[in-house]
């Protein structure tokens, strides 16, 4: 009998919380959550938004540079897969975007939502539960 071990969606903020141990509301849950659960992804998106937030001087002391940052990114990318979301069109952002109510920045959030669901993927790990929550057929398991 073969089990389908199920796939877990990272959210960006996870990936932030381990990177900073000054942090340590969240580092050890962070950290804790990326060590011991397998069949990890994330995708273009998250790298995006760690690199953005991660080098940014105004959320940080202790901000890092491009080259640690990207460098962080590889470390992570040996025990997590990239997704891509290739083929949401216009047309079902559109209408996901209406049927969700979406305002602003929780275009990144739905599109982290239609990302998972295009690859088959129901479990997201995030510290922000709340701005998941209005989308259907998601397992959101939180951080802390």
């Amino acid at each position: 009998m073969t089990t389908i071990e199920s796939k877990y969606f990272i959210d960006t903020n996870v990936l932030i919380y381990s990177t900073f141990p000054e942090i340590d509301k969240y580092y050890n849950n962070a950290n804790k959550l990326l060590t011991e659960n397998n069949n990890l992804f994330i995708s273009n998106q998250i790298i995006l938004e760690y690199i953005n937030v991660s080098t940014n001087n105004k959320m940080f002391k202790n901000y890092l540079d491009i080259k640690t940052a990207f460098s962080n990114i590889e470390k992570y990318l040996t025990f997590i897969n990239v997704v891509e979301n290739h083929n949401i069109n216009a047309k079902e952002l559109k209408n996901s975007a209406i049927k969700y109510n979406i305002s602003k920045r929780e275009i990144f959030d739905l599109n982290i939502y239609l990302t998972m669901k295009l690859n088959g993927i129901e479990n997201l790990i995030t510290f922000n539960v709340d701005d998941f929550k209005s989308f259907e057929g998601l397992n959101i398991i939180s951080a802390l």
